[in-house]
């Protein structure tokens, strides 16, 4: 194919390839071609390297970029001034950082921002599951699970849960469980057994109160037996039929 030189247009006529670059040094592996219409390639060693497409993405050692900067394979960021390698990563309105990855002067890798206000968010954000894991000394210690579940060096830290309601139980952060609720109707000198909503390992106490009045003169009285970790016994006096309100401490 015939090279035009035009003082207008400029050199045209050769697409050239990998190969056999339209345009080069020395050599003849290495140099500038043009793979097809408004896009332009860079080749060295009968290899293209980089390309830049008609839409003005650049791809460096992939040919199909789809992204304004398209890498395949490892970048390595040289030092900025007294400090390692920065990457910053603009806001929305492109006029100011909202994230930056360097690595500072004592060779601490950062993540960080300095924008007030920040929310910074770290995880997850869409699909299900997955898993956010801390290393030190290559050393896992600190794991959140998909449940929500957050170990520090494989013991699970609890971090207090809570099912509000009539009958309901608040676990504290320091494993301390307080469970309430109220009973089923009780007869005349019968008993009804209640099982906690949470199993304790330890019960500490438990108290029970009637709801209504209480007929003094009826003989009898109301009592706790029977506790175990997961339910208790409340036995009703001679009075008539009653339900109970009542609360269990644990762990």
């Amino acid at each position: 194919m015939p090279i035009v030189l035009n003082g207008t247009t400029g050199i045209s006529g050769n697409d050239g390839s990998a190969g056999a670059p339209a345009y080069s040094g020395n050599g003849t592996d290495y140099g500038v071609f043009f793979p097809s219409a408004n896009t332009v390639s860079i080749s060295t060693a009968d290899t293209e390297r980089m390309r830049i497409t008609s839409t003005g993405s650049v791809g460096i050692g992939i040919s199909t970029p789809t992204a304004p900067l398209d890498v395949n394979g490892a970048a390595v960021f040289r030092p900025v001034g007294s400090e390692g390698g920065e990457i910053n990563f603009y806001n929305p309105d492109n006029s100011t950082t909202g994230l930056v990855l360097d690595v500072g002067a004592t060779d601490n890798p950062r993540l960080f921002s300095t924008r007030n206000n920040m929310d910074m968010q770290i995880g997850q954000l869409g699909g299900t599951g997955g898993v956010v894991r801390l290393y030190t000394g290559a050393t896992e210690r600190f794991t959140v699970a998909s449940n929500g579940t957050i170990s520090v060096s494989s013991n699970i830290l609890n971090l207090g849960t809570a099912s509000l309601g009539t009958n309901g139980y608040s676990r504290l952060p320091n494993g301390l469980i307080f469970q309430w609720g109220t009973s089923a109707s009780i007869a005349q000198d019968g008993s009804a057994t209640v099982t906690f909503s949470l199993a304790f390992t330890t019960v500490y106490n438990i108290v029970i109160t009637p709801i209504g009045a209480i007929n003094t003169t009826s003989g009898g009285s109301d009592s706790v037996d029977t506790v175990t970790t997961s339910n208790f016994v409340i036995r009703h006096g001679s009075d008539s039929s009653r339900t109970f309100y009542w609360m269990a401490i644990g762990v």
